[in-house]
C-alpha cells in the first residue's frame, strides 16, 4: 500500500512539474534557451538516415546560394518587368508596349 501511494505522489509531482514547464515555454522568449538542447542531437540524423541529412544540407545549398544575373538583352524581350527589393517587396513594376512585329499582322494590314 505504501508503494502505491508513493507512485502516485512521484506522478502527481511530475504531472506538476511538466505543466509548470509547459506554462514557463508559453511566456514571450520562453523557447529562448531551448536551441542548444536541439543542436546537440542534430547530428544524430547522419546516423540514422544519411540520405535525408545529405538532402537537408543540398536543400540548405539551395536557398543560400544566390540568383543568376540576367543578361543585358533579357530586358528587352519581356513586356513586364517586376523588381523587387533583397527582402523580396515590390519596387517597380516597368510595362512596355510591344510593337507588333510584321509576320504578327495579318495580310490586308500591310
Amino acid at each position: 500500500m505504501g508503494t502505491l501511494i508513493a507512485c502516485l505522489i512521484v506522478l502527481a509531482l511530475l504531472v506538476v512539474a511538466v505543466s509548470l514547464y509547459q506554462r514557463s515555454l508559453s511566456r514571450p522568449g520562453g523557447w529562448a534557451g531551448t536551441g542548444g538542447f536541439a543542436d546537440a542531437f542534430g547530428n544524430l540524423i547522419d546516423v540514422f538516415d544519411p540520405a535525408q541529412a545529405r538532402a537537408d544540407r543540398e536543400k540548405a545549398h539551395e536557398r543560400h546560394r544566390g540568383t543568376v544575373a540576367p543578361s543585358p538583352d533579357d530586358d528587352l524581350d519581356r513586356p513586364v518587368i517586376i523588381e523587387t527589393n533583397p527582402d523580396g517587396t515590390l519596387r517597380r513594376a516597368r510595362l512596355r508596349r510591344v510593337a507588333p512585329r510584321l509576320e504578327d499582322t495579318e495580310p490586308e494590314e500591310r
